[in-house]
Parts: structure tokens; C-alpha cells; sequence
């Protein structure tokens, strides 16, 4: 029972500390004279990445003209967040000649900067947003093709070897869950954690004999992933 409990307190942690969630955002750029894809690129520039539209870069993945990306850093749930869709970069902006004509998307703070402004709802683990036509707030009848989010990228443990508890950490952005099997190293499982979410899981050695043993990681997408855990 004393790994369950273990799980049981980490995963009520990982709700108490930290609200980040990954958000997508998308921009329609059909019927946009200043903007040739075969050169220009899409970026996002906002108060949750510094104001720098290169450090994210938008894509058109499946060539509809409509470009998206997801941000899995800086945004929280509940968050107001402020940012502008850019061509290439400042200087080729949206809103540069002041507001949309219509709508309520943005905030203008009298001094000549207008920004779009959206508050993240506060009871979700990511996030889709409108997908709004360039310089404007109405929002676009395209949908968006979004690739997704590997789960189980850069499994770590430390300390490794595990002495009394180890602590696995993972990239989850989406928050999905996971199936993490404790097995020896001629495969048979000795620990299993079923529905694990979150970017982090507490193993401790327990009655383990000293030895090499390995930790295996399967998502819904059906993913797999896995590392080596020694135990002295």
C-alpha cells in the first residue's frame, strides 16, 4: 500500500503547485494582401513569452492558410494574457493602424498600443483558443490542423541509482495519462501505476534487490517510452 500512498500524495501536490496548460493559438491569414507564405512566417508576440515573436514561431500544417501553434510554457489556467499575431517580425504587425473596426478582442492603452486580450478559463488542463481572422476580432470558419504533443519525451530519475526514492520526471504538456510498469530486467513486472498524469512520479525502492530494472511509459496515443532505474 505504501506506493499507492505515495502516488496518491504526489498527484494531490501536482494540483496544489502549478497551473500551467498548454494553449493553442491560430490565426487565419487567407485574404491577406502584405502576406506571401512561401517567404513570410507566422509568429506570436505577448506578455507570457517576453514580447518575442521569435521565440514562437507559427505553422500551416496542413496548408488551409490557417496557422497555429501551442505555447506549453508561461500560461496559466485563469490567466488574462495579452499578445499580437506577427508577420516575420514588429514593424509588420497587427493593429499597427490602431483598432479592429469592430469587437471587444484586444485592450488599447491610450498611448498607442493595442493588444489582443483573452483570459484562459480556469477549469481546464489546456486550451483551444478562437481562431481569429489577422487584424481583426471576428473569428474564422477554417479549422486548424494541430500536430500533437509527444507525452513521454525526456524521462529522467534521480538520484539513479535510488537509494530510498527516486523521483521520475517527464514532459507531459498535455496532461495525459499514463500507464508506467516497474519491470526487471528479463521483463517481468514487478510495479504497475495506471492513469498516472502529471510530469513527475515517486518510486520508492521498497523490498527491490539490488540490480538494474526498467520503467516503461505507455500514453493514450500509444506511445511508449523507457528507462533504466538501478537499484544498490
Amino acid at each position: 500500500m505504501k506506493k499507492y500512498y505515495f502516488l496518491a500524495v504526489f498527484m494531490m501536490l501536482g494540483v496544489l503547485v502549478g497551473a500551467q496548460i498548454p494553449v493553442t493559438f491560430a490565426v487565419d491569414m487567407n485574404d491577406v494582401p502584405d502576406f506571401d507564405p512561401t517567404v513570410d512566417v507566422m509568429r506570436i508576440g505577448g506578455d507570457f513569452q517576453g514580447w518575442s515573436p521569435a521565440n514562437t514561431t507559427m505553422t500551416d500544417d496542413d496548408g488551409n492558410g490557417v496557422w497555429s501553434v501551442t505555447v506549453t510554457e508561461g500560461i496559466d489556467a485563469g490567466q488574462t494574457i495579452l499578445f499580437k499575431f506577427v508577420i516575420n517580425d514588429w514593424g509588420t504587425n497587427e493593429f499597427i493602424d490602431g483598432a479592429p473596426a469592430t469587437g471587444d478582442c484586444y485592450i488599447d492603452d491610450g498611448a498607442g498600443n493595442v493588444n489582443r486580450q483573452y483570459v484562459i478559463p480556469s477549469d481546464v488542463t489546456e486550451h483551444m483558443m478562437p481562431i481569429y481572422l489577422y487584424n481583426a476580432c471576428e473569428e474564422s470558419t477554417l479549422s486548424v490542423s494541430v500536430k500533437e504533443i509527444s507525452t513521454i519525451q525526456g524521462i529522467k530519475v534521480s538520484p539513479n541509482p535510488i537509494v530510498g526514492v527516486s523521483v521520475v520526471t517527464f514532459e507531459n504538456p498535455t496532461n495525459a495519462a499514463h500507464d508506467i510498469t516497474l519491470s526487471s530486467i528479463t521483463g517481468q513486472a514487478l510495479r504497475s501505476w495506471n492513469g498516472v498524469t502529471g510530469t513527475s512520479l515517486e518510486v520508492a525502492k521498497g523490498d527491490l534487490p539490488a540490480g538494474l530494472y526498467l520503467l516503461t511509459f505507455q500514453n493514450e496515443l500509444g506511445e511508449i517510452g523507457a528507462q533504466k532505474l538501478i537499484v544498490q
